[in-house]
């Protein structure tokens, strides 16, 4: 196994990489529909739901980003 981690860390950092861009993307759409949308409307519910899902995404992109071994050996502790 150690003589591919590294390859595979190459790997999940573009990956994350891609994800953070892809996560903040979504935080900026998410902004602006829901700025256009009613406080007491559902879009709004699920425009509050899709951040926190994005927000939880970044958490686990930020953890992987400083534990990159985690995808191999589970969070650290």
């Amino acid at each position: 196994i150690r003589g591919q981690t590294g390859p595979l860390l190459r790997t999940a950092e573009s990956t994350l990489l891609k994800a953070t861009d892809a996560l903040e993307s979504t935080r900026r759409a998410t902004g602006s529909i829901a700025d256009a949308a009613g406080s007491d409307s559902t879009l709004q519910a699920a425009m509050e739901e899709l951040r926190r899902a994005a927000q939880s995404l970044r958490q686990l992109t930020e953890l992987l980003e400083r534990h990159p071994e985690s995808i191999l050996f589970g969070k650290p502790d």
